[in-house]
C-alpha cells in the first residue's frame, strides 16, 4: 500500500539505504573490499539535511556516492564505465545542480591523481580523460546558466537575501548536532576521527602511492572546509554550508586506515 504516509516513508528508506550504501560501496572501491568503515555510512545516513527535509539534496548526495565509487573502483575506467558514470552524474544533476557539480569536481580530482606526476608517456591517456571530464561538465554549465537566470527571483526566499555567516558561538553550539544526531558528546567524536583521518590523509599526501586516496584527501578536504567554514545562507540558499557535511565525513572517514595497519 503506497498511499500516505507509507509511500513517504517508503521513499525515507530507500533514501538513507542509498547514502548507506553508497558510503559503503566507495570505501569497498577505495579499500579492495568490505571493511569495518564500509559500516560507517550506516551510522552516518541520518544526517542533518535529511532531518531537514532537504529530500533532493539528500538523493543527489547518496546518488553522488554511487558514481564516486563507480569512478574509483576501476583504475582504467572503459568507455563504458566513462559512458555510465557521466550518466550518473546527469543524473545527479536533475536531482540536484549543486551537489552533481561537487561530485563532478570529486570525480575529476581522482581522475587527475592518476596521472600524477605527470609523464609523457601517458598524455595521451590525459587528454582523453580530460576530454571525457569537459564534455561531463557541459551539462552542469547549462544549468548552471539557467540558475543564473533565476538568482534574482532565488535571492527573494526568506532568510536568503544575503549572505550571512553564523556567529561562532551559535556554530560552535550547533556543529557536533549537525555531524551526527544523539548527544553532543557522539558529534564531536564523529568529527573528531573524521580529522584524524583527514590529518593522516593530508600528511600522507605527497608520498600516497594510491591516486584515488590523493584525489579523495583533497576532495575531503575541499568539502569539509566549506561544510565547517563556508555561509550560513546565501542568495537563494537557505542552510548552505551544513548541507555538504554528510558527504564530506563520508570522504574524511573512507581515509581511515585499515584495521591490519594499525
Amino acid at each position: 500500500d503506497m498511499s500516505w504516509p507509507n509511500g513517504p516513508r517508503l521513499a525515507q528508506v530507500v533514501m538513507l539505504l542509498g547514502f548507506a550504501w553508497g558510503a559503503a560501496l566507495l570505501s569497498r572501491a577505495l579499500s579492495g573490499r568490505f571493511s569495518y568503515k564500509s559500516l560507517l555510512g550506516f551510522a552516518l545516513c541520518l544526517n542533518w539535511p535529511f532531518y531537514m527535509g532537504f529530500w533532493a539534496f539528500s538523493v543527489a548526495s547518496a546518488v553522488g556516492l554511487w558514481v564516486l565509487a563507480g569512478a574509483v573502483a576501476a583504475r582504467q575506467p572503459s568507455r563504458v564505465l566513462k559512458l555510465a558514470v557521466s550518466v550518473g552524474l546527469l543524473f545527479e544533476l536533475l536531482c540536484h545542480p549543486v551537489m552533481g557539480t561537487v561530485t563532478l569536481v570529486a570525480v575529476g580530482l581522482v581522475v587527475l591523481a592518476r596521472h600524477t606526476p605527470f609523464r609523457q608517456a601517458g598524455r595521451a591517456a590525459l587528454q582523453a580523460d580530460a576530454l571525457w571530464l569537459l564534455l561531463s561538465a557541459v551539462p552542469n554549465v547549462v544549468v548552471f546558466g539557467i540558475m543564473q537566470g533565476a538568482q534574482a527571483d532565488m535571492s527573494k526566499v526568506i532568510a536568503s537575501e544575503t549572505t550571512d555567516w553564523a556567529s561562532p558561538g551559535v556554530f560552535l553550539g550547533s556543529l557536533p548536532r549537525l555531524i551526527s544526531p544523539g548527544s553532543s558528546a557522539l558529534g564531536w567524536l564523529v568529527l573528531a576521527v573524521a580529522l584524524a583521518a583527514l590529518v593522516n590523509g593530508l600528511r600522507r599526501l605527497r608520498s600516497e602511492p594510491i591516486a584515488e586516496r590523493r584525489g579523495l584527501t583533497v576532495a575531503a578536504f575541499g568539502l569539509l572546509s566549506l561544510g565547517l567554514f563556508g555561509p550560513l545562507h546565501m542568495p537563494g540558499w537557505q542552510y548552505f554550508a551544513p548541507r555538504f557535511l554528510p558527504v564530506a565525513l563520508v570522504l574524511c572517514v573512507v581515509l581511515l586506515p585499515e584495521l591490519e595497519s594499525l
